[in-house]
C-alpha cells in the first residue's frame, strides 16, 4: 500500500531482503511520467523502514 502511495511499482520477481532491524531491501519502477508516456521506466533500489504498524521508504542513492 505505501509503494501505491509513493507511484511505486514493486517488483514482485524479487522478494524483499531483509539488511537489518526493521530495514528492508527491494526494488520498484517510479511510474512517472517518463515512463507512463515515453516508456523509459527503470527498476531502482529502495528501503522500507518499518516500526510498529508504521511503514516508510527511502530511495537508495547512488552516492553514499
Amino acid at each position: 500500500m505505501e509503494c501505491d502511495k509513493q507511484k511505486l511499482s514493486y517488483d514482485i520477481s524479487n522478494t524483499p531482503i531483509k539488511i537489518g532491524p526493521d530495514v528492508y531491501q527491494f526494488f520498484a519502477t517510479t511510474l512517472n511520467d517518463t515512463c507512463k508516456k515515453q516508456g523509459y521506466c527503470r527498476v531502482e533500489k529502495f528501503y522500507c523502514l518499518t516500526g510498529g504498524e508504521e511503514c516508510v521508504i527511502i530511495k537508495a542513492n547512488k552516492k553514499l
